[in-house]
């Protein structure tokens, strides 16, 4: 087997549409962002709205399984998972742009697709999370991050200004 590191910038859509088997290995930290993190990023991909957004450069290692282990870039990647959620519980059904979305996150059987790719330690919480919106623990940037991300969809948080002008 031929492993190898892959090191590279990529839109949002190329990285959730091409990379399968990802997997964040138990050696990442817990999602850590906090509100002005997320803030930040989501100004990122606002600003590039028209464009295709990027997730900025991610390093993923193939390994022995096939498995596409994300190096760095899990909470991009994560809050982008979490703005994707948030979207397409907020769309109509008959939104295009939410159909996409579930296709790209969730399998026929409304199961989570990207669930495998977090290691054990971090399972339980995201599978509660992006299938149940059960949330276990309340005090977790997690839920934080989800909770602002769902603010910012429903127009409640009008004194939050993700452009920074």
């Amino acid at each position: 087997m031929n492993r190898k590191h892959k090191l590279g910038e990529y839109s949002i859509y190329k990285f959730l549409t091409e990379y399968k088997n990802l997997y964040i290995p138990c050696y990442q930290r817990e999602y850590a962002w906090g509100t002005e993190q997320v803030l930040a990023y989501l100004d990122d991909i606002y600003k590039e709205i028209n464009q295709d957004p990027s997730l900025g450069i991610i390093h993923v290692y193939e390994n022995e399984d096939e498995k596409n282990e994300i190096i760095d870039g899990q909470q991009r990647v994560t809050t982008t998972l979490l703005v994707l959620l948030c979207y397409s519980e907020k769309s109509d059904e008959s939104d295009e742009i939410s159909k996409e979305i579930k296709k790209i996150l969730f399998d026929k059987n409304q199961k989570f697709k990207a669930l495998e790719a977090f290691s054990e330690n971090l399972k339980e919480d995201y599978q509660n999370v992006f299938e149940s919106g059960n949330w276990p623990n309340r005090n977790s940037n997690l839920y934080e991050a989800y909770n602002l991300i769902s603010h910012l969809f429903n127009g409640e948080n009008k004194k939050i200004n993700i452009t920074n002008n």
